[in-house]
């Protein structure tokens, strides 16, 4: 089930674009970086800067694989080349 969206985007670490007009919107985040405390583990969530990705932590990925369902692609958000 999910809840509201979970703030925990750490904007300083992050590379955050933002719009030019508005410069409180986010048009693209290009590297995530999260302030890890603040998420329980084996959580599916979303970020109010960008609600239209759906995350989860490292405990969701091995319950999916280990369930071997399918239809999922992970990435690394931290670490956007590091496919796995």
């Amino acid at each position: 089930r999910m809840r509201a969206a979970l703030d925990c985007l750490d904007e300083q670490k992050s590379i955050v674009e933002h719009d030019g007009i508005d410069p409180a919107q986010v048009t693209a985040i290009r590297q995530f970086a999260f302030r890890k405390e603040l998420i329980p583990d084996k959580s599916l969530f979303v970020i109010p800067e960008w609600p239209v990705h759906l995350l989860g932590t490292d405990a969701v990925k091995r319950l999916i694989e280990e369930a071997s369902l399918k239809g999922f692609t992970f990435f690394n958000a931290e670490h956007p080349r590091r496919w796995t």
